[in-house]
């Protein structure tokens, strides 16, 4: 089947193939039953509903193949140049932070004096300074630049102070420098060990608290002292937990011992029942309970129980209440 002219309104043609108008696939006998019609001129001549299936075109056919073969390279070549575009300006913004860490990087000297003069400052007037190191610590909201620090162990107290780097966007050096001040108070859970840090690349220390874990860094000419702040911590830790198995064992003693015995009153002749509660501040039905007695009667030379005692976690507290079975 050869392909057919067929005429729009305006007066010129098309070459289509049979059966594919408009680009889509049409079916056959649709498009054989539009060519037996003739053609016509007149713009507002209307044609049967299946001749403008063969009619209505508006690209040829072979554009309509070749059309996403070439969307398909220019949006390539669009997510291309976007991708090149932001590399480019990831590679500018990390080259100018790394140029701001470089220029605003802490002086390592003055850095040490600073953190000094903060320990003296905050330290007690009766703390005792035991052993102290030089210690450096690195934070990722500080972009990991050194925070030099003193860790300075006292009799009661581990304390840590670190002078915390210049702001890395618009420092003023009029600005007082800031500091990072820790505490951390001598317990069974207040552990120090010697490893490396930071992945691995320094030799350090670690102070372990319950969920909380401070790492330090220690040059050479320090480690030694760093030494002696572990040893001090760890014979602290040590002597606490002896120090709490020793009140453990005598609480359970203490506690492991009977009560002392109750407190009695011999009736003598006019004593009532309800004279002897008034007088030790008990009810009379707490006299009944404790005595074992139905009614308000009482006799003379008769022992009536006026306080009981009982422990309670190792202490002795009063009880108004009948005999305890054991």
């Amino acid at each position: 089947m050869t392909a057919s002219r067929r005429a729009t309104g305006g007066g010129s043609g098309r070459v289509t193939p049979p059966g594919h108008a408009d680009g889509r696939r049409r079916p056959i006998a649709a498009t054989a039953a539009a060519e037996t019609i003739p053609r016509t001129r007149g713009r507002g001549a209307a044609l049967p509903g299946r001749a403008r299936l063969a009619v209505y075109s508006h690209m040829p056919y072979a554009s309509v193949r070749a059309a996403p073969a070439r969307n398909s390279a220019s949006r390539r070549r669009e997510l291309a140049l976007q991708l090149a575009v932001l590399t480019g300006i990831s590679v500018v913004l990390a080259l100018l932070l790394a140029a701001g860490i470089y220029v605003h990087r802490q002086d390592a000297g003055e850095g040490q004096r600073q953190a000094d003069l903060e320990v003296l400052r905050t330290l007690g007037t009766d703390e005792q300074v035991l052993a102290r190191a030089r210690v450096t610590q690195r934070h990722w909201w500080d972009h990991f630049r050194a925070t030099q620090g003193v860790l300075v162990a006292t009799a009661g107290r581990v304390l840590y102070v670190g002078a915390v780097p210049p702001a890395l966007l618009r420092p003023n050096a009029t600005t007082p420098p800031a500091f990072e001040v820790r505490s951390f108070a001598y317990d069974t859970s207040l552990s120090a060990t010697r490893q490396r840090v930071w992945f691995g690349t320094s030799r350090g220390l670690v102070l372990h608290t319950p969920g909380n874990t401070a790492t330090f860094a220690v040059r050479t000419p320090q480690r030694s002292l760093a030494d002696s702040i572990v040893r001090l911590v760890e014979g602290r830790r040590l002597a606490r937990v002896a120090a709490v198995a020793s009140e453990r064992f005598s609480f359970d003693s203490v506690a492991a011992l009977p009560p002392p015995p109750p407190e009695e009153h011999v009736v003598r002749p006019r004593e009532t029942l309800i004279g002897l509660a008034a007088q030790y501040e008990v009810t009379p039905d707490q006299l009944k309970l404790m005595n074992g007695l139905t009614e308000d009667r009482i006799r003379i030379n008769q022992r009536l129980v006026v306080k009981r005692f009982r422990r309670v976690n190792g202490a002795v507290v009063e009880f108004y209440g009948a005999a305890e079975r054991r």
